[in-house]
């Protein structure tokens, strides 16, 4: 499981395994790959990839399972949240609280 702890002193995800305590915290303040600038929100693909909302910097990050970074979708607004469908869509939530699909 992943959780979002998001602060403006320290911009991470945590990692645990189910019904475990903490295993991993990855990412920190910053614009580079495996960065955040206010992450809000994550959901877990069907894959079990963890898709955070990397809000100040305007993009999704995609990261494996374990934490490493994979990619990263461009945004032309600031995302608030995402949720993970079983079809392998993302759907965003962003400025003016719209839903993009």
């Amino acid at each position: 499981a992943a959780e979002s702890m998001a602060t403006q002193a320290r911009p991470r995800v945590a990692i645990s395994e189910r019904g475990a305590s903490h295993k991993k915290t990855v990412g920190k303040e910053g614009s580079a790959d495996g960065q955040f600038r206010f992450p809000t929100s994550l959901a877990v693909t069907i894959e079990g990839d963890i898709v955070v909302t990397d809000r100040c910097n305007k993009r999704l990050q995609i990261l494996g399972k374990d934490g490493t970074f994979k990619k990263t979708v461009s945004l032309s607004f600031e995302p608030v949240c995402v949720a993970a469908l079983t079809s392998g869509e993302l759907l965003v939530t962003g400025d003016g609280h719209s839903v993009h699909g």
